[in-house]
């Protein structure tokens, strides 16, 4: 039987092979434009934030696993992706190679996205616009994920206009909102929620006879995203218990209340003395990111409405564009500064970048207050983007480096900087303790990239400490247990200690310091403590 194509939907075997080698173009010219802008190593051994990531990945090669061994805010999927940089370099190069990859694969995706709508002009411009306004390095995954979500939405439109099954797209899209999840809570909630409206809308113009078989692909959408969670936590529950399960589950919400509650930065805090600052151009689009997206959601329906078959295609393509910037828009106003901001505005960039085209296209029949107010709105956007445009990409480094040194400094580390005290004390607990050892680093927050660089672990159920974390009498507790039962065999305390050392108990502190009295090492910034004869 010929199967039946509804006009403006089919895309021919050529026109595939041409995306797939846009794509593919985008994608390594990205991947170079990275290679030569990754961070500096000295901002490898001071940076809390990647360093954090790549500590979780340590915590892994020492034995220990995320939810089973050991309490993240994060999803394990951080922890493991991580993990696996180091495990296939033995150096800090996989974790900047992953990154990397992660973010030209973000960057290809995105363009794609546009290209199919707007047309190629757009999806350069879009890819360009991407990597001006580049987030933080180590936040590869909060971009990508959500644009996979509306190349899948795509993907299954075009499959159901042409009334083809969907049941094997469908179950990828849903286990990779599952593996959403595991990198971070709110990429896995964003993902599903996603999903079901975008499969509600591509039902929009159904027939009553075709939503029975619309009805059972939401049900195995939804299903299917909760696959890999459950099948972590079933893990968890068989190889550690009911009460490791419950830590895990318990710090799903405790991690995103102690975030929010203490890393709190309120949005659209306008400086009406400055008008033409930073700081006004950053609240001015936590204004209009909801703005934008609301009006191409709406724009989007109406288009899937009442257009045409190629048309409606464009519209589902810019509705989902817009939801999913709409899902991702919250992480940019718990803590509103620009970094949070970057980090959900590659989906923002595919909305604008369609928005443009319709409005390009249809300028003729809009009349002159409509042409003066979108003319002006476009022009508006792209000014005040400008003047974010400083903030962004805050850890690349200059293009002016000469890249094959660069490479072979982050290859080298921390050898390759000896000179730094983080670099320095990670090479002297690389030379002075054992690789199984549990070290504690008394300090909070905790020098993070130190664990990664010197390879080691930190003894408790932390791998690393931060103010407002998890310090709630509970987890204090299950800290101490922890502790009490397999305490560290050496410690890193600051020369110039601070005010708060962790891990927040001053007892426990205070009797480790009477117990490791022997210094092993220092420099100008630490000190490393083992265990000597009791003091008299």
């Amino acid at each position: 039987m010929r199967r039946q194509v509804i006009a403006g939907t089919a895309t021919s075997k050529p026109e595939n092979r041409h995306s797939v080698i846009w794509m593919a173009a985008v994608f390594l010219l990205a991947a170079s434009y990275l290679a030569l802008r990754i961070p500096d190593a000295d901002f490898l051994l001071i940076s809390p934030d990647q360093g954090y990531q790549m500590a979780l990945g340590m915590a892994i090669a020492k034995g220990g696993l995320p939810g089973f061994d050991f309490i993240t805010q994060y999803g394990p999927a951080v922890a493991f992706a991580s993990y696996l940089g180091f495990a296939v370099t033995g150096t800090v190069v996989g974790e900047m190679l992953l990154s990397a990859a992660g973010y030209a694969g973000t960057v290809a995706i995105g363009a794609v996205i546009v290209r199919r709508s707007a047309g190629g002009l757009f999806g350069l411009l879009a890819a360009i616009a991407m990597l001006l306004w580049f987030p933080r390095f180590y936040k590869w995954y909060y971009a990508l994920f959500p644009l996979i979500g509306i190349v899948c939405a795509q993907s299954y439109y075009q499959r159901w206009v042409r009334d083809e099954r969907s049941v094997l797209l469908l179950a990828v899209w849903s286990q990779l909102v599952g593996l959403a999840w595991l990198f971070r809570y709110d990429l896995g909630l964003e993902g599903g929620v996603f999903g079901v409206i975008a499969l509600l809308a591509a039902h929009w113009r159904s027939v009553r006879s075709r939503w029975r078989n619309a009805n059972k692909n939401l049900i195995l959408f939804a299903f299917g995203t909760l696959v890999l969670p459950l099948l972590y936590m079933a893990a968890i529950l068989a190889a550690r218990g009911s009460h490791q399960l419950m830590l895990f589950t318990r710090s799903i919400y405790d991690g995103a209340v102690d975030t929010v509650d203490f890393y709190r930065i309120p949005p659209f805090q306008f400086r009406f003395g400055s008008p033409l600052s930073a700081e006004n151009a950053l609240a001015l689009w936590q204004i209009m990111i909801p703005i934008t997206c609301v009006t191409g959601g709406i724009a989007g329906i109406k288009v899937l409405s009442q257009g045409t078959s190629a048309e409606r295609s464009k519209g589902y393509s810019l509705f989902c564009c817009s939801l999913v910037t709409l899902g991702v828009y919250p992480q940019s106003l718990h803590r509103a500064d620009l970094q949070h901001l970057l980090q959900v505005i590659y989906p923002f960039i595919i909305t604008g970048a369609l928005l443009c085209s319709f409005y390009l296209v249809n300028i003729r029949t809009l009349s002159w207050p409509f042409r003066v107010a979108g003319g002006a709105a476009i022009i508006a956007a792209i000014a005040t983007m400008l003047r974010l445009v400083p903030g962004a990409a805050f850890d690349l480094g200059s293009m002016s480096r000469d890249p094959v040194r660069q490479w072979r400094l982050l290859a080298d580390l921390p050898a390759s900087r000896t000179g730094n005290a983080i670099a320095d004390m990670a090479e002297a607990l690389q030379r002075l303790t054992p690789g199984d050892a549990k070290i504690f680093l008394v300090m909070t927050p905790t020098d993070m990239p130190l664990l990664f660089f010197a390879q080691r672990v930190q003894a408790g159920i932390f791998p690393v400490y931060e103010k407002g974390m998890f310090s709630g009498p509970f987890w204090l507790q299950q800290n101490r247990t922890s502790l009490e039962s397999s305490p560290p065999s050496y410690l890193v305390t600051l020369r110039t200690p601070n005010d708060d050392p962790a891990p927040f108990m001053a007892d426990i502190v205070q009797e480790w310091r009477a117990q490791f009295n022997v210094t092993l090492y220092e420099n100008a910034r630490y000190k490393l403590l083992a265990k000597g004869a009791p003091s008299k």
